[in-house]
């Protein structure tokens, strides 16, 4: 099976474990708006417990979701999950998203993010969000941002070390590549597309995360 934790802080339902269920390969970091519920939803604390499963050499896939309630609270498309599949059916699907192959935007036609990495140096960007590649001889990773419809907006780069490069999208359709530094341990770089950086409410896409040298735990 393909297990998600499915919004793994929400007040009255939530999925509070110290550590992802060893079995689980997803986690929703992102259900119904990010900001507007977010005393109830707290999209803000599993992004938080994701990527601190990440710093452990954790490889969960972050995906999106929500569901229909009726009345004020009827979209499905509200945030969505952008895979990247060998076919356009259920294994394909199902696939891409076990091997990490998604970013996750705030509706259909929002901003959309997009992450690569030149993981021998050669300029060829040719590993995607999901992949693995070899830890850097020289400690840096050369990194790009794909920004569609994001202009005005600024993508942030992390690392296991936190917050390792902010850039501003001038266009709405930008190619954004910086360089970022590899620790020891486990590793890995990853993005987020905001209106601005310092609020929670302002997210519009996240990545998941390019890994670097270590295999899954």
């Amino acid at each position: 099976a393909t297990i998600v934790i499915n919004h793994p802080f929400t007040k009255g339902n939530s999925w509070t474990q110290a550590k992802p269920d060893p079995r689980a390969t997803c986690v929703e970091v992102w259900n119904g708006w990010w900001g507007r519920i977010s005393p109830i939803i707290h999209n803000d604390k599993a992004l938080a417990w994701w990527d601190a499963s990440l710093k452990e050499g954790r490889h969960l896939t972050a995906v999106a979701g929500t569901d229909n309630h009726g009345n004020w609270y009827d979209s499905i498309a509200r945030n969505v999950n952008m895979v990247f599949a060998e076919t356009p059916d259920q294994a394909g699907i199902l696939a891409g998203i076990r091997a990490g192959h998604v970013s996750i935007s705030s509706s259909p036609t929002a901003g959309r993010l997009y992450l690569e990495a030149d993981g021998d140096g050669d300029g060829t960007y040719e590993a995607m969000m999901g992949d693995t590649v070899p830890r850097p001889a020289g400690g840096k990773l050369n990194v790009q941002a794909r920004i569609i419809g994001g202009k005005g907006k600024q993508v942030v780069f992390y690392t296991a070390a936190g917050k390792a490069v902010t850039k501003g999208v001038d266009s709405n359709d930008a190619t954004i590549q910086v360089t970022v530094p590899v620790g020891a341990g486990p590793a890995y770089v990853r993005a987020e597309l905001r209106a601005h950086p310092l609020l929670p409410m302002s997210m519009t896409a996240v990545s998941n995360p390019v890994y670097i040298g270590e295999p899954q735990i």
